[in-house]
């Protein structure tokens, strides 16, 4: 399909009149159309309105690298969090990140109670 309608929901340069020293990486919806971001060096994951565009809730993780999210379980309402076992740039705002990362990075975190379920991924089927 043809992209239309772009727009901006939110701005990551900005935030608050302010650079929140963050970055969006992975993402996904909820069945409601809410979108979730995983924030590169921001410790958290953003669940944004997007008919309003705005965030609605932060849900904080105690490791700054967080690279995806995804909903899983039986039924589709728990958030799977993929984090980054290092920092990947050499020159990092938060520069203690360079040489070591604190406890759990690089681990799998999975969310529950949101109170929400996730779209589901289209299936594929691999034949010989």
């Amino acid at each position: 399909g043809n992209l239309a309608d772009e727009r901006v929901l939110i701005d990551f340069s900005v935030q608050g009149g302010r650079n929140p020293g963050y970055v969006g990486d992975g993402m996904t919806s909820d069945l409601d159309g809410n979108l979730y971001v995983a924030c590169w060096c921001g410790s958290r994951v953003l669940k944004i309105d997007v008919k309003a565009a705005r965030i609605v809730k932060e849900i904080w993780l105690p490791v700054p690298q967080i690279t995806s999210v995804a909903f899983g379980g039986p039924q589709l309402d728990e958030l799977f969090v993929t984090t980054a076992a290092t920092n990947l740039y050499s020159s990092s705002k938060i520069e203690g990140l360079k040489h070591q990362q604190p406890p759990g990075s690089g681990a799998l975190f999975r969310v529950t109670g949101l109170g929400v379920k996730g779209r589901g991924s289209p299936k594929f089927i691999l034949k010989d």
